[in-house]
């Protein structure tokens, strides 16, 4: 069992700062220079990360809560959020939808992608993810033919403001399957002098299938 501690998380991925729309030319630069991550660290982080978790599953430690906080923050960021996954130029119509696939060098198909999704999330909050988000009937990743699709409308259209570079997770109960924390940020909301505050966000891992996961996701 653990023991309640506070511990503090580096990030895998590049600080992202939304900008206030009053702000836009130097919103877009920032937000468009924090929010690189490269493929050569996504790729070793998905292939580590799920080793690590599935070797001793039934052993959870902070090291296992942090991968999973870091894998959560980069999907909020990066493949549902803010943006989407890198992608070919050239799109595609499908059902009367603009498609682009998915860079192979990231996922080389869909079930890769789904597989990496459900080593991350529980399989309620995956299935929500993967099959209704943005909308029930048009999610944001589709399977062509096997292949990974994704539909970009509405990519990086709001302001987003908070600061993942330096959390903070705090245990708060642990049973044999299931940990619950709360992972602490920091924001700076758009004001005319913006302060820095607290932006504590609650969520747990679960045991599940033999593996821990988060249950919900983090934004």
């Amino acid at each position: 069992m653990l023991k309640r501690k506070v511990f503090t998380g580096c990030l895998i991925m590049a600080m992202v700062i939304g900008s206030a729309c009053t702000k836009e030319n130097n919103g877009k630069e920032d937000f468009e220079k924090n929010q690189q991550v490269t493929l050569e660290t996504q790729e070793t982080t998905q292939e580590t990360t799920q080793d690590s978790r599935t070797e001793a599953a039934g052993e959870l430690t902070e090291d296992m809560i942090k991968q999973l906080v870091d894998e959560g923050i980069y999907c909020n960021l990066n493949v549902f959020g803010m943006t989407f996954l890198p992608r070919n130029s050239e799109g595609i119509e499908y059902n009367g939808r603009k498609l682009y696939q998915v860079d192979e060098t990231v996922f080389a198909d869909y079930a890769s992608f789904e597989e990496y999704i459900r080593s991350v999330y529980c399989k309620e909050t995956a299935d929500l993810y993967l099959y209704k988000v943005p909308y029930e009937d048009k999610p944001s990743y589709v399977n062509v033919d096997g292949k990974l699709y994704v539909d970009t409308d509405g990519e990086g259209g709001k302001g987003y403001y908070v600061d993942w570079s330096e959390y903070t997770i705090e245990i708060r109960k642990q049973t044999e399957t299931r940990c619950e924390f709360t992972v602490t940020a920091s924001v700076e909301w758009p004001a005319d002098v913006p302060v820095k505050e607290p932006y504590p966000v609650e969520n747990a891992v679960v045991l599940e299938d033999g593996r821990w996961v988060l249950e919900k996701f983090i934004y």
